[in-house]
């Protein structure tokens, strides 16, 4: 990304700090928070919380060590809660048998996704610096209430990383404005960022990899197993954006059903743009479904499609950007690649696509415009399931749009398109 960018990163980060630098250590008297992973810390913390909120602002910091939650830290206006670790980290075991990381491990919910979420931001909150272990999760896949949940304006997180999260960020319950969330990282199991009710802001650099969980160290809870993939490959979405204004910047996604999906809430879809992210061993990657005017660009998006768990239900479900009859705005993409096995490169049935260079490559049914309109521009697509085959675009009776033209302009294949 430009140096640019990157410096107004480090500024917006920068900015969010308390206004006030108030020390408050959770393990410390009087709110003795032990860290030891039995004792319920979710009082002590939250007392400290309190404290540096009663103080106007401040921040709250958690030592090394493993805190038992059993319900839910409201982080107030003006206040940080941060562990030991202010950017990208995984926590492991030391020598000593004591954590080095300061490691929150949620209980409150299970079973259940509308229960106590784990971290609560009030506007003008913030954490930073924390890893979040589900312990009593596993390979079944157990459903918990968002880990961290926006609750207004202006809120942010940094150097975060939960392994196993049932539904990791939900900035759609409350309207966040101008929310920042930096290298929070993990693996969801079913939702990852939830972004709407009119929130905006950004979300950049998410690391989501199922190896988080796999080397899990120093945790009771530390294996995907079978019956994950199995769940994550018919279930997983990583972004679903509603009525949002997002920024989507250099994040990345392995082993999901569902990188980014584009829906609408009260007749309001949303603005998104997508830079530099990537779909990797998805099943769909875009699914574009808001039933309202709404606009998505995507550039530098790179998409490995393919049914990585073999799943026979599965075989003809890869997609690289399939619009459904819901869809009514418009999509652009630009310097985009498909591949790995994709069974449709493109299914478009509502609304406007725009692909302009763009590589598609061994798929099995090519695309198809069943409505809507589909502009295919200066892109390039490989060897179709290697059978030396032509490149094809089905247009069905219902493609096309009123006022609108599909078109087909500048493309190459070796062996020709029809």
């Amino acid at each position: 990304m430009p140096i640019v960018y990157w410096t107004n990163v480090v500024n917006d980060y920068l900015s969010r700090k308390p206004a006030k630098l108030d020390l408050f250590v959770a393990t410390n008297a009087p709110w003795g928070a032990t860290g030891n992973g039995t004792t319920d810390d979710t009082t002590a913390i939250q007392n400290a919380l309190n404290a540096a909120g009663a103080n106007g602002g401040g921040i709250v910091f958690l030592p090394g060590g493993k805190y038992k939650l059993t319900g839910t830290l409201n982080v107030p206006q003006g206040v940080e809660l941060r562990g030991t670790y202010e950017m990208r980290h995984r926590t492991w075991p030391a020598p000593d048998n004591k954590a080095k990381g300061a490691i929150l491990q949620p209980y409150g919910g299970q079973g259940t996704t509308n229960g106590p979420v784990a971290i609560a931001l009030q506007a003008n909150s913030g954490l930073v610096g924390v890893t979040i272990s589900y312990e009593s999760q596993n390979s079944n896949c157990i459903p918990f209430p968002p880990t961290i949940q926006g609750q207004g304006g202006n809120v942010y997180a940094f150097g975060i990383v939960c392994p196993n999260p049932y539904y990791y960020v939900d900035l759609d319950t409350y309207t966040c404005t101008n929310h920042f969330f930096y290298m929070v990282d993990g693996w969801e199991l079913q939702t990852g960022y939830k972004v709407g009710n009119g929130s905006s802001g950004s979300i950049v650099d998410y690391q989501g990899n199922w190896t988080y969980w796999i080397d899990n160290y120093d945790s009771q809870s530390h294996s995907p197993g079978a019956n994950a993939a199995d769940f994550t490959a018919h279930n997983q979405e990583a972004f679903v954006l509603g009525d949002c204004t997002e920024l989507l910047v250099k994040d990345f996604n392995i082993i999901g059903n569902t990188f980014a999906r584009f829906n609408s809430q009260a007749g309001k879809g949303p603005n998104a743009t997508l830079i530099g992210c990537y779909a990797d061993a998805t099943i769909q990657g875009m699914i574009l479904d808001a039933a309202a005017p709404c606009s998505i660009t995507a550039v530098n998006t790179p998409m490995a499609i393919f049914n990585f768990n073999n799943d026979s239900d599965l075989t003809a479900t890869p997609v690289g950007v399939l619009s459904t009859t819901n869809f009514q705005g418009t999509a652009k993409f630009f310097n985009t690649i498909i591949f790995a096995g994709p069974y449709w490169d493109f299914n478009i049935n509502g609304g406007e696509v725009i692909m302009d260079v763009v590589h598609m490559d061994n798929a099995n049914k090519d695309s198809v415009v069943n409505g809507g309109v589909f502009h295919l521009i200066n892109n390039s697509s490989g060897d179709t399931g290697g059978n030396n085959t032509a490149y094809n675009v089905t247009f069905g009776t219902g493609a096309g749009l009123p006022g609108k033209t599909n078109e087909f302009i500048g493309t190459y294949n070796y062996n020709g398109y029809t």
